[in-house]
């Protein structure tokens, strides 16, 4: 499941790009760059650069690819783990010439997924949840007690 965001960029002069809008660790994104100003050659590769909120830069080069004047890139999760308006550019390679874009800006909303976090519930799932708890308990006490029983039974018969 990939959801997609198209994006416009220019090579030859700065023109406004809309920023990215993405949600926290979010794996499940593709963007499509166009650029609209350049013919990009056949045979150019395409590294994402990326700035994040902590100062740490990162780069990613595995999942894009370069089709005619397109750059898709499947975002991998260490570009956008950390929340804040993130800097970006896209570094063009073709042989030994090489092209960056213009700085874009990726702006990574927090996530409030949290594994430490409480299921919400009705009263009745709780009380449901807590029975059938409960019920696992006794059964296997009764198991045991049953254990118990027998094998003192068992005993008593040897004995006699």
């Amino acid at each position: 499941m990939k959801v997609l965001k198209k994006i416009d960029i220019y090579l030859v002069k700065k023109r406004n790009t809309r920023p990215i809008e993405i949600v926290q660790a979010d794996t499940g994104i593709q963007i499509e760059f166009t650029v609209k100003d350049f013919e990009i050659p056949t045979g150019t590769t395409a590294t994402l650069y990326v700035q994040k909120p902590s100062g740490k830069f990162v780069y990613q080069e595995t999942g894009i690819t370069v089709a005619g004047n397109v750059i898709t890139i499947d975002l991998e999760n260490q570009a956008i783990i950390e929340k804040g308006n993130i800097p970006y550019q896209l570094g063009l390679k073709n042989g030994t010439d090489e092209i960056t874009t213009f700085e874009g800006l990726m702006m990574v909303n927090r996530s409030l997924k949290n594994s430490d976090a409480t299921e919400s519930t009705t009263v009745i799932r709780a009380f449901e949840a807590l029975t059938a708890e409960k019920i696992a308990e006794i059964r296997a006490s009764a198991s045991e007690q049953i254990a118990l029983v027998v094998a003192e039974g068992n005993n008593q018969i040897e004995a006699v």
